[in-house]
Order: C-alpha cells, then sequence, then structure tokens
C-alpha cells in the first residue's frame, strides 16, 4: 500500500514542479519577450511584472486554499488548480502584448500557488501521521527544484525554440 501511496504522489509533484519552475523561467526568456513584443529596454521596471505578478498570484491564493480544498476535496480543487495553470499557460503562449502577458501570468499563478497547499493536503491524505516526512519532503523539494531549474530551463527552450514554448510544454 506504501509503494502505491508513493505512485500516487508522482503528479502531485510533478504539478508542483512545473508550477515553480515557472516562477523563474522568465528571468532568462523576458529579454526575447521583450524584442519580440516590441517592448524598449526602458520599459523593463514595466517587463518585470510578468516575474512580480506571478509571485505575487503565486502567494496570494496559498493561504486561502487550503481551507477551500478541505470543503471541496482536495484531489477535485488539484485538478481545478491545474486547469487554471494550464488555461494561463495557453494564454501566455498566445499572447501578443506586455500587458495581457502580465494579466494572464498573475492567472496563471493563481493555479499554480493552489497547488502547493493541496499537495501538501494530499501527501497527508495519503500517508499516516508518523510516516508523513519523506512525502512532505518530496512535494517540498519538487517546488524548491522547480524554482532552481527554472532559468536553466529557459535558456534550453530559448536556445533551441521560440519563448512561446516555454508555456506550451506546460
Amino acid at each position: 500500500m506504501r509503494f502505491r501511496n508513493y505512485v500516487a504522489l508522482i503528479p502531485v509533484c510533478v504539478g508542483v514542479f512545473i508550477a515553480a519552475d515557472d516562477q523563474t523561467v522568465l528571468v532568462t526568456i523576458l529579454p526575447q519577450i521583450m524584442v519580440d513584443m516590441k517592448v524598449p529596454i526602458s520599459e523593463l521596471h514595466n517587463a518585470s511584472w510578468t516575474i512580480t505578478g506571478y509571485m505575487l498570484g503565486y502567494l496570494s491564493v496559498m493561504p486561502l486554499i487550503g481551507q477551500l480544498s478541505d470543503s471541496l476535496g482536495h484531489r477535485r480543487l488539484f485538478i481545478t488548480a491545474m486547469i487554471t495553470f494550464m488555461m494561463g499557460s495557453v494564454g501566455a503562449a498566445l499572447t501578443q502584448d506586455l500587458s495581457w502577458l502580465i494579466a494572464i501570468r498573475i492567472f496563471q499563478a493563481m493555479g499554480a500557488g493552489a497547488l502547493v497547499p493541496i499537495a501538501i493536503a494530499i501527501a497527508g491524505d495519503l500517508f499516516p501521521k508518523g510516516k508523513r516526512s519523506l512525502p512532505l519532503g518530496l512535494v517540498i523539494a519538487s517546488a524548491e527544484a522547480g524554482s532552481v531549474i527554472g532559468p536553466l530551463w529557459g535558456g534550453m527552450i530559448l536556445k533551441h525554440l521560440d519563448w512561446r514554448w516555454v508555456f506550451w510544454m506546460n
């Protein structure tokens, strides 16, 4: 039964990883986004909102979503959050305007930020008290690994593909 629980935790950790990856992936692709959208370097303070807005959206939903997921069900809300994140990714891939990209990134981040507390709750559901240290560590490690790998991932995508593929691959 424990092995099955770890297998069930894999898609949860992957979702958390991808959502966290999007926190930092724009660091390496933002200059190309600015070039493609004809945003002058003097407007970097506005373009940086694609990153800051994501962080604000990501963090703002975390305290609220835990209670909501207890009421509506962890699995159902995790799927809803993942769909929200994916819809935001599609919107970001299709955008041609910096203002729209900032807005859609905030929307995308609200789905992404919801994944973390729900993933922690799912780990708590899957494993009994006293056996949760490793599963919770895996969820948190997935989030941290995503944040660390984001810039590398963005650079790799940009080297071989268009920056929009960062979002299409989500």
